[in-house]
C-alpha cells in the first residue's frame, strides 16, 4: 500500500512545472520547522528526533536552494535542459514531503 501511495505521489510530481515543485518544497520546509517545534513542546516526539528532522530538513532546503541556483542559470540559456535542476528540486521537495508525512503521523 505504501508503495503504492508513493507512485502515485511521485506521478502527482512529476506533473509539475520545476518552479512549482520548488515553491511546494519551500512550503514543506517552513511547516516541517513549525510543526517540529509543536511536536516537542507536546512531547509527542522525543528532542532527538526533531534533531534529526530538523538536519534532514535543513539538508533538504540545501537541495533545494541548489535546485533552484540550477533552475536559473538553466532558464537563461536558451534551449538548456534543465532536467538536472528538476531532479535535484524533486529530490530536496521528495525528503521534505516525506518528513512532513512523518510528522503527521506523530499529531
Amino acid at each position: 500500500m505504501k508503495a503504492l501511495l508513493i507512485l502515485i505521489f511521485l506521478a502527482g510530481c512529476a506533473n509539475m512545472s520545476p518552479e512549482a515543485q520548488l515553491l511546494k518544497g519551500y512550503q514543506t520546509a517552513s511547516g516541517t520547522v513549525r510543526t517540529t517545534t509543536v511536536l516537542v513542546n507536546r512531547q509527542a516526539i522525543s528532542t532527538d528526533d526533531a534533531s534529526r528532522v530538523l538536519s534532514l530538513g535543513q539538508t533538504a532546503k540545501a537541495t533545494l536552494d541548489a535546485g533552484k541556483e540550477k533552475l536559473k542559470q538553466c532558464r537563461a540559456t536558451a534551449g538548456a535542459d534543465c532536467s538536472n535542476a528538476a531532479l535535484t528540486i524533486d529530490l530536496g521537495s521528495n525528503v521534505l514531503m516525506d518528513l512532513e508525512n512523518y510528522l503527521k503521523a506523530h499529531q
